[in-house]
C-alpha cells in the first residue's frame, strides 16, 4: 500500500521550466548554464558595489585634500 505523502522517487522530479525527458547530460548542461548566470549577475552586482564605493571614496578624498592645508603646519604658525 502506497502512501499518499510518499516522495516521488528522483526519476519523477521535473523542474516547471524543463521538460522531463531531459537526458542527464542535458541537465548538467542546463544546470551549468544557470550556474553561470548566478556567477554573471554576481560579479555585475559586486561591479557596481565596488563603482559606487570607490566614488564615495573619491568623494571623500577630495574633501580631505581640500582640508589638508589644516594639517600640513603646525598650529603654532598658522
Amino acid at each position: 500500500m502506497r502512501n499518499a505523502m510518499s516522495m516521488p522517487s528522483p526519476s519523477q522530479l521535473t523542474h516547471p521550466h524543463r521538460p522531463s525527458s531531459v537526458s542527464e547530460e542535458g541537465l548538467f548542461s542546463m544546470l551549468a548554464e544557470d550556474l553561470t548566470v548566478v556567477e554573471d549577475k554576481q560579479a555585475e552586482t559586486l561591479k557596481a558595489i565596488k563603482d559606487e564605493l570607490f566614488a564615495e571614496l573619491r568623494k571623500e578624498e577630495k574633501k580631505l585634500d581640500c582640508d589638508a592645508w589644516m594639517y600640513g603646519t603646525p598650529r603654532s604658525q598658522i
